[in-house]
């Protein structure tokens, strides 16, 4: 029935991610491009990569917004730096909006390469039950929103480093939501203004390290080793093709 009918085909990246071009259509380079479908059929497949440069080098990696009362930590943020240098975070800004509370990192705050800082909104409270975390800063002086904000780093001369807009329902996991579990990044390089990129980490979280517990390796030039990771391959034969 559609043999000799165009055929629109359009690739869309999830964010965070690159279109790199199709393989087995022409012109191969541009993201909406028209088939033509014969008798034999046509197989075209769609590549994406890691965009590596999506976000800045300190992200936000894990968020305590409603922690439960057997369990109260004060909500907390981790930050986390994703390169192999130092950051010095001294004059930084974290920001909730549209609040408007700011909390300014003190001068000689530094971020060591690969590091994690948990920003805490009640210090006394968070080390009464994870002692042995001493990565800590706080008071910051305001707690998060329990049913989702806009939170924000900020450098020194006041530039964008990173933001997040979580919820507490879907897409968002809703088990962060005063049920003993945080929002945690599934891989640091992964874009984390998109809710599928976070997951539920039970038990409280892993504030102050790696989020080992849901942590989900990616393939990409600033990756040095993982299997690939595929969205949109329905079929899960290991490429993104038109029956996907």
């Amino acid at each position: 029935y559609f043999q000799g009918l165009p055929i629109r085909l359009v690739a869309r990246p999830d964010p965070g991610y690159l279109f790199t071009g199709w393989t087995g259509i022409q012109p191969a380079d541009q993201a909406v491009a028209s088939v033509v479908l014969s008798s034999t059929g046509v197989t075209a497949s769609a590549g994406f990569e890691l965009d590596c440069s999506a976000s800045g080098d300190v992200v936000l990696n894990e968020i305590q917004y409603n922690a439960p009362v057997d369990a109260d930590t004060g909500d907390w943020v981790e930050l986390h730096n994703r390169k192999s240098f130092e950051v010095d975070l001294g004059g930084w800004t974290f920001r909730d909006a549209p609040d408007g509370h700011i909390f300014t990192f003190p001068v000689g705050t530094r971020l060591t390469g690969g590091g994690y800082l948990v920003l805490c909104s009640n210090s006394a409270a968070f080390a009464g039950l994870h002692p042995a975390i001493e990565n800590i800063l706080g008071d910051i002086g305001f707690s998060l929103a329990g049913d989702g904000e806009t939170i924000g780093l900020f450098n020194a001369s006041g530039g964008e480093v990173d933001t997040v807009t979580y919820g507490d329902s879907a897409p968002w996991p809703e088990e962060a939501d005063g049920n003993g579990a945080t929002l945690a990044l599934k891989n640091p390089l992964l874009e984390n203004s998109h809710a599928p990129n976070w997951a539920a980490s039970p038990a409280g979280g892993t504030p102050g390290s790696e989020n080992d517990d849901v942590f989900q390796p990616i393939e990409a030039d600033c990756v040095e080793e993982g299997p690939p990771l595929l969205r949109g391959d329905c079929d899960a034969d290991g490429t993104i093709t038109i029956a996907d």
